[in-house]
Protein backbone atom coordinates (compact mmCIF):
# COMPACT_ATOMS: atom_id res chain seq x y z
CA UNK A 1 0.00 0.00 0.00
CA UNK A 2 1.54 3.53 -0.72
CA UNK A 3 1.90 5.90 1.76
CA UNK A 4 -0.80 8.39 2.10
CA UNK A 5 0.33 11.19 4.59
CA UNK A 6 -3.08 13.17 4.10
CA UNK A 7 -4.78 9.74 4.60
CA UNK A 8 -3.25 9.39 7.64
CA UNK A 9 -3.31 13.07 9.10
CA UNK A 10 -7.25 12.33 8.47
CA UNK A 11 -7.41 9.39 10.28
CA UNK A 12 -5.03 10.56 13.32
CA UNK A 13 -7.31 13.43 14.02
CA UNK A 14 -10.40 11.48 13.79
CA UNK A 15 -9.03 9.27 16.17
CA UNK A 16 -7.36 12.33 18.38
CA UNK A 17 -10.54 13.63 18.99
CA UNK A 18 -11.94 10.53 20.29
CA UNK A 19 -8.87 11.51 22.98
CA UNK A 20 -6.51 8.50 21.32
CA UNK A 21 -3.14 9.48 22.96
CA UNK A 22 -1.23 7.64 20.48
CA UNK A 23 -3.11 9.68 17.43
CA UNK A 24 -2.61 12.79 19.34
CA UNK A 25 0.99 12.18 19.39
CA UNK A 26 1.22 11.22 15.65
CA UNK A 27 -1.15 13.92 14.87
CA UNK A 28 1.12 16.41 16.56
CA UNK A 29 4.39 14.81 14.69
CA UNK A 30 2.89 15.18 11.12
CA UNK A 31 1.97 18.96 12.33
CA UNK A 32 5.72 19.46 13.93
CA UNK A 33 7.00 17.92 10.71
CA UNK A 34 4.56 19.77 8.24
CA UNK A 35 3.98 16.67 6.54
CA UNK A 36 0.51 16.60 4.42
CA UNK A 37 -0.56 19.88 6.62
CA UNK A 38 0.72 23.31 7.72
CA UNK A 39 3.64 23.14 9.76
CA UNK A 40 1.82 24.06 13.33
CA UNK A 41 4.32 23.98 16.11
CA UNK A 42 1.97 25.14 18.61
CA UNK A 43 -0.75 22.65 17.38
CA UNK A 44 1.93 19.85 18.20
CA UNK A 45 2.77 21.42 21.02
CA UNK A 46 -1.13 20.95 22.75
CA UNK A 47 -1.82 17.06 21.42
CA UNK A 48 1.77 15.93 23.03
CA UNK A 49 0.19 17.38 26.11
CA UNK A 50 -2.82 15.83 25.62
CA UNK A 51 -1.25 12.79 24.85
CA UNK A 52 0.92 12.93 28.27
CA UNK A 53 -2.02 13.59 30.17
CA UNK A 54 -2.70 10.08 29.42
CA UNK A 55 1.20 8.82 29.84
CA UNK A 56 2.50 8.40 26.51
CA UNK A 57 6.11 8.40 26.92
CA UNK A 58 6.80 8.81 23.24
CA UNK A 59 4.44 12.44 23.27
CA UNK A 60 6.78 13.22 25.96
CA UNK A 61 9.66 12.64 23.56
CA UNK A 62 8.32 14.83 20.60
CA UNK A 63 7.88 17.55 23.17
CA UNK A 64 11.81 17.51 24.41
CA UNK A 65 12.29 18.27 20.66
CA UNK A 66 10.48 20.97 20.52
CA UNK A 67 12.08 22.78 23.49
CA UNK A 68 15.77 21.37 22.15
CA UNK A 69 15.36 23.04 19.13
CA UNK A 70 12.90 25.81 20.20
CA UNK A 71 10.33 25.05 17.94
CA UNK A 72 6.98 26.75 19.01
CA UNK A 73 8.47 27.03 22.15
CA UNK A 74 11.10 29.22 23.66
CA UNK A 75 14.79 26.92 23.55
CA UNK A 76 14.78 25.41 27.30
CA UNK A 77 17.97 22.93 27.67
CA UNK A 78 16.49 22.38 31.11
CA UNK A 79 13.07 21.38 29.74
CA UNK A 80 14.44 19.27 27.00
CA UNK A 81 16.44 16.95 30.08
CA UNK A 82 12.89 17.07 32.55
CA UNK A 83 11.27 15.01 29.20
CA UNK A 84 13.63 13.27 27.59
CA UNK A 85 14.32 11.89 31.28
CA UNK A 86 10.27 11.66 32.05
CA UNK A 87 9.84 9.58 28.44
CA UNK A 88 13.29 7.32 29.45
CA UNK A 89 12.10 6.45 33.11
CA UNK A 90 8.51 5.38 31.16
CA UNK A 91 10.65 2.95 29.38
CA UNK A 92 11.01 4.77 25.91
CA UNK A 93 13.98 3.57 24.25
CA UNK A 94 14.54 6.49 21.81
CA UNK A 95 14.62 8.85 24.88
CA UNK A 96 17.05 6.61 26.72
CA UNK A 97 19.49 7.07 23.54
CA UNK A 98 18.96 10.25 23.34
CA UNK A 99 20.38 10.83 26.85
CA UNK A 100 23.49 8.57 26.60
CA UNK A 101 24.40 10.62 23.30
CA UNK A 102 23.79 13.95 25.60
CA UNK A 103 25.98 12.69 28.65
CA UNK A 104 28.67 11.07 26.27
CA UNK A 105 28.82 14.65 23.97
CA UNK A 106 28.27 16.74 26.68
CA UNK A 107 25.26 18.67 25.18
CA UNK A 108 21.73 20.86 26.43
CA UNK A 109 24.05 22.30 29.01
CA UNK A 110 24.80 19.37 30.65
CA UNK A 111 28.50 18.13 30.84
CA UNK A 112 30.48 15.00 29.46
CA UNK A 113 29.30 12.34 32.59
CA UNK A 114 30.67 8.91 31.58
CA UNK A 115 28.25 7.27 34.73
CA UNK A 116 25.40 8.91 33.71
CA UNK A 117 25.62 8.06 29.82
CA UNK A 118 26.16 4.00 30.85
CA UNK A 119 23.32 4.54 32.98
CA UNK A 120 21.14 5.26 29.95
CA UNK A 121 22.72 3.24 27.70
CA UNK A 122 22.07 0.09 30.29
CA UNK A 123 18.55 1.30 30.05
CA UNK A 124 18.40 1.19 26.13
CA UNK A 125 19.68 -2.84 25.72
Amino acid sequence: MPRDDAQAVSLFRAAAEQGFAQAQSNLGFMLAEGRAVKRDYAAAKLLYEKAIEQGLPQAMMHLAVLYEKGRGVAQDDAQALTWYRRAAEAGYRPASQRLFAVYTNGQLGEQIDPVRAKLWADRVQ
